[in-house]
């Protein structure tokens, strides 16, 4: 069974989690010939944030992905704000999984009860089921940005996601409408090109990101409430019940294997 283990900021410096991140990385990713450990370090542990916990996610006791979180205060327009960030990896096994969105939604609202003020949430997707994972049902899509709504319409928020990447000092590429970034770490170990039909999300991501194949992060911003998470964290935990329920067997029969459904 899935179970996590979260490490704090004064921890995360331990030669234990470094190590982790480094191999798990190494996994789950294709970087480059040239990334160094440091490199792969420095992505996922961030000293400027004002909040940093690790989890790491076993399976018995074998790492099997992990997922970094951070909560920023960030000045704009003379108003301090929360910016929460992740970055998540996961084998492809474990991938989908409610425990994994859980705990980052636990440690976001624990955290915005602290300051209480505006609070964004901040992304790379460097996959569809990343992107399609953050606008799943639950999610206010009005306060996201971009979505296949409002990509071209929305201009505050996209001068929003813009100023972010411009605080965090990440170059920007402006394709179709969206605004990328390829941090150079590689793309994940998957098969690059979905099979089958597609979510209506997955394909607005694939064609105006087609470079995620190579890395290319779509930046996505979402605008935070403690109302929203509440939301998004009943629907995660009626979809778990739901599907327990759907692949119980039959009382006298014996349980078919499941077809497992389209991530994206």
């Amino acid at each position: 069974m899935l179970h996590v283990k979260i490490f704090e900021k004064n921890e995360i410096y331990g030669k234990n989690v470094v190590n982790l991140l480094s191999d798990l990385h190494e996994k789950i990713f294709s970087p480059p010939g040239n990334i160094t450990s440091d490199d792969i370090i420095s992505a996922y542990i961030h000293p400027a944030a004002t909040i940093s916990k690790i989890a790491i996610y076993y399976d018995d006791r074998i790492p099997v992905g992990f997922m970094c979180m951070q909560r920023y205060e960030i000045e704009i327009d003379k108003k301090k704000l929360n910016v929460f960030r992740s970055q998540v990896g996961l084998l492809k096994d474990y991938r989908n999984k409610n425990i994994v969105k859980l705990t980052y939604l636990r440690f976001v609202i624990s955290e915005m009860l602290r300051p209480p003020r505006k609070s964004l949430f901040f992304e790379l997707c460097i996959h569809p089921s990343s992107y399609c994972s953050i606008l799943k049902k639950g999610c206010n899509r009005n306060k996201a940005w971009p979505t296949k709504e409002n990509a071209h319409q929305n201009r505050a928020m996209k001068d929003l996601c813009e100023t972010l990447l411009n605080k965090f000092d990440l170059e920007i590429k402006k394709e179709n409408g969206v605004l990328i970034h390829n941090d150079g770490l590689g793309p994940t170990r998957v098969e690059k090109k979905p099979k089958g039909e597609i979510s209506s999300d997955a394909k607005f991501f694939i064609e105006t990101n087609p470079g995620y194949v190579n890395g290319d992060g779509l930046a996505i911003i979402l605008s935070l409430s403690v109302k929203d998470i509440l939301v998004n964290i009943f629907h995660q935990t009626l979809s778990k019940i739901n599907r327990k329920l759907i692949i119980r067997p039959a009382h006298g029969q014996e349980e078919s294997p499941q077809e497992k459904p389209n991530e994206i």
